[in-house]
């Protein structure tokens, strides 16, 4: 009987093996990064949408003379009640309820969304904050560097 000696190292079968597990677990990780990366814009998107929203109903109320509510989701934006209430936002926010809070001076106004009544801290969006007035709404990243508002 012949005696066969194992040579030291990896024979190609192992090699393959682990090459294959270490291929599944890149593709694994870089799913995962990717997957966040667009529920992350998914959310800020939807985000931007309802403040846009938001914009159009204020704009709506003040121009039929009529005066902006603050308020959260549900309730009423202007008090005449025309059926315009401030949305809900996207859960995948993960901020909880927001504050919309509405600021009006003689000639201009602007709303944004805070944690509370108090309006001092920003609700903000997976680091992005907006607020609008009767021209534009404007994001602004609540964490700099991170191009949180795309």
């Amino acid at each position: 009987m012949k005696n066969f000696k194992r040579k030291n190292g990896f024979i190609s079968k192992e090699f393959l093996l682990f090459a294959a597990i270490a291929a599944i677990l890149a593709v694994a990780i870089i799913f995962l990064l990717w997957t966040d990366s667009v529920q992350r814009r998914a959310a800020v998107a939807s985000y931007k949408t309802s403040m846009n929203s938001v914009k159009a109903a204020i704009e709506l109320c003040t121009g039929a003379n009529e005066t902006a509510l603050s308020g959260i989701p549900g309730q009423a934006t202007c008090n005449s009640n025309n059926g315009l209430n401030y949305p809900n936002l996207s859960f995948k926010c993960e901020s909880g309820t927001p504050y919309f809070g509405v600021t009006e001076t003689e000639n201009s106004w602007s709303v944004a969304a805070y944690t509370d009544a108090s309006l001092s801290s920003p609700w903000t969006c997976k680091g992005c904050w907006i607020w609008c007035n009767a021209s534009t709404c404007t994001n602004t990243e609540t964490i700099p560097g991170e191009n949180n508002c795309r």
